[in-house]
């Protein structure tokens, strides 16, 4: 012990073992917490969760293996631009930009004329065909020769310069345009409204009438008609094709159809 000591009897005592304590730093250990177990409730949920997925992941190619047995069913894959439409609603077209796009993709007003809706409108002409499609009008008439009616669209006359045939333009004049095409042999009928230079040149600013004929199938078919009507009206049409070999690799379609009629105007 050291003892310090001063006149006024004051005395500080002070232990060296408590100052060399206070100097050392205690050990730290630092221990891992043990496992719990795991519950089996835990256990069997992920067993069952892991089941489930299993036979979802067989149930999947059958489900997506679906659709498409349903869409070939009809012999064909689905629909395309030039060929045939179940029903009045179409969704491809190729007039607008030449390639087979989707009707909502498409970045200008294309109104197709399917052959369902021209068989159930009894449409025996061109211009009959035209007569549910806003901003046309196939029953203009006025011309040189008043049988057949001209063509307008949007306001603008489009007889001559708007007929094309698959993408094709067909010179037409005031005798011979667009109503002496028969609605019989088109697969469609699409009305591409506004100006398309970028596609058809000078084709005028209404727009274009475009006729898409219809192409032989790998089914084999074939159907004949024969109707009547006012004035001694009579029309017959004769529609056949198929494959031409057992592979398939060649088809062909013949289509025919003729008519005629007395007239309103009895002969002078």
């Amino acid at each position: 012990m050291l003892f310090l000591g001063a006149v006024s009897t004051f005395s500080l005592v002070v232990p060296f073992g408590y100052v060399k304590a206070q100097t050392q730093i205690p050990d730290v250990t630092v221990e891992a917490p043990a496992q719990r177990a795991r519950p089996a409730a835990i256990a069997s949920s992920r067993r069952a969760a892991a089941t489930r997925t299993a036979r979802a992941n067989r149930r999947v190619p059958a489900q997506q293996a679906a659709p498409a047995q349903s869409a070939s069913s009809n012999g064909v894959t689905g629909e395309r631009a030039n060929g045939p439409v179940r029903g009045f609603v179409a969704t491809r077209s190729g007039t607008a930009t030449k390639t087979d796009t989707p009707l909502i993709e498409t970045p200008q007003s294309v109104s197709v004329i399917t052959t369902d809706q021209i068989r159930n409108q009894g449409a025996v002409s061109i211009g009959e065909a035209l007569r549910y499609t806003a901003g046309v009008s196939g029953d203009v008439n006025g011309g040189s020769d008043t049988r057949f009616g001209g063509l307008q669209i949007r306001g603008f006359d489009m007889t001559m310069p708007g007929l094309y045939v698959d993408g094709l333009r067909i010179p037409s004049s005031n005798y011979v345009h667009f109503n002496g095409l028969d609605p019989y042999g088109a697969e469609r009928i699409e009305v591409l409204k506004g100006p398309s230079s970028a596609m058809y040149g000078g084709s005028g600013t209404g727009g274009i009438l475009n006729y898409v004929t219809k192409l032989p199938t790998a089914q084999q078919f074939g159907e004949v008609s024969i109707s009547g009507g006012s004035f001694n009206r009579y029309q017959g049409q004769f529609d056949v094709g198929g494959p031409a070999n057992k592979e398939g690799t060649v088809l062909w379609r013949l289509i025919l159809e003729g008519q005629g009629e007395r007239g309103h105007l009895e002969a002078a």
